[in-house]
C-alpha cells in the first residue's frame, strides 16, 4: 500500500476525502498523489486559433492548478508517518482530459494502490457510484477506490465490514483488508446477506468454506456472520444501523449490484448512514 491517489478538483469533498487519504497514509507509510484533470474549453471563435494560443492557455491553466495544489500540500507540511516521524510524501500530477481516464490511466501507469475519492452525502454517493467518474474508473481498473461521503471525518478503521456474496476473489479481497487492518488494530466482519430462505443451508456452507482459510485467525481479528432479509442492501444498512461501522466494503461482480445498494429507494437510510465511507473493492475481471 504504497502509492495512494486523490484526484482533487477543489471542491470541498475532494479536499475532505484528501484528509481522510492523509489518516491512511500516516498509518500505511504511503505517498499521495494529488491529481488535476481539466479539460481545454476553447473560446467561441477560437476554435481556429493557432498551436501558440492553445499552448500558452495549456501552460496557464496548468500553472494555476500547480499553485493551487501546493497550497493544499503546504497545509500538512507537519504531518508525519506514525512509525518514523518523517515527514509524508506528496506529489501532485496535473493532466488535461477526461476525469475518469485520466484517474484510470494515471493509476495503472503508476501502479497506484489505492485511489480515495470524495462526494457529496447520501444523493451524492449514488451520483458518483452510478455516475460517470468512478463507475469508469472501476471499469478500467482493478484498483480499489474508497468513496468518502461529505463531511465524513476519519476516526480510525476499528470496525470493517466485508459484504460477501461467496465471489471467487473474496479470500484476495479478505487477504487485502487484513493487511490494512494489521495497521489500525481493525476487527473485520465477512457479513453475507442470504435473502433466500431456500438457499440458506447453502449460503451458510459457503461461508463456513470461507471461514475455513481463517481458521488460525482470531474472532476479534476476523469473524463470519449472516443475516436474513428481503434486499442485500437493507440488510447491510440494518447491520450498519445496529454497529458502529468505520468502512463498508463491497466487490461488485457487475453494475447491478452497486445500483441497488445505493437506489433512490434507499437514500433516505444513505443520509442516516452519510458519513460511513465505502470501499468498492478490487474487482477480479
Amino acid at each position: 500500500m504504497n502509492k495512494i491517489l486523490v484526484p482533487i478538483d477543489f471542491s470541498e469533498n475532494s479536499i475532505n476525502a484528501l484528509s481522510y487519504a492523509v489518516e491512511l497514509a500516516k498509518e500505511l507509510e504511503s505517498s499521495i498523489t494529488l491529481f488535476n484533470t481539466y479539460p481545454i474549453d476553447i473560446p467561441m471563435g477560437m476554435e481556429y486559433s493557432s498551436g501558440i494560443y492553445m499552448q500558452t492557455l495549456n501552460a496557464e491553466i496548468k500553472y494555476d492548478r500547480e499553485v493551487r495544489l501546493q497550497e493544499i500540500i503546504e497545509k500538512y507540511n507537519t504531518t508525519v508517518y506514525s512509525s518514523n516521524g518523517e515527514p509524508i510524501q506528496f506529489l501532485k500530477e496535473i493532466r488535461e482530459g477526461v476525469a475518469a481516464d485520466s484517474i484510470a490511466n494515471f493509476s495503472n501507469e503508476k501502479n497506484i494502490d489505492i485511489i480515495v475519492m470524495g462526494t457529496k452525502g447520501a444523493s451524492g454517493l449514488e451520483e458518483v457510484l452510478l455516475g460517470s467518474i468512478t463507475v469508469s474508473v472501476m471499469e478500467k481498473t482493478d484498483i480499489p477506490v474508497f468513496v468518502i461521503p461529505e463531511n465524513s471525518e476519519f476516526h480510525g478503521l476499528n470496525k470493517i465490514v466485508f459484504a460477501t456474496n461467496f465471489s471467487d476473489n473474496d479470500t484476495e479481497v479478505i487477504d487485502t483488508l487484513q493487511t490494512i487492518g494489521e495497521y489500525f488494530n481493525s476487527e473485520i466482519t465477512c457479513l453475507h446477506i442470504n435473502t433466500d430462505p431456500a438457499l440458506t443451508y447453502a449460503d451458510d456452507m459457503n461461508l463456513n468454506m470461507l471461514k475455513r482459510n481463517y481458521f488460525f485467525t482470531p474472532v476479534n481479528q476476523l469473524n463470519f456472520q449472516m443475516l436474513s432479509d428481503k434486499k442485500v442492501e437493507h440488510g447491510l444498512e440494518e447491520y450498519m444501523k445496529e454497529n458502529e461501522i468505520d468502512l463498508m466494503v463491497v466487490t461488485p461482480q457487475e453494475r447491478g449490484f452497486i445500483e441497488n445498494l445505493f437506489h433512490k429507494s434507499v437514500s433516505k437510510s444513505l443520509a442516516y448512514h452519510s458519513k460511513i465511507p465505502v470501499l468498492i473493492a478490487k474487482n477480479k475481471k
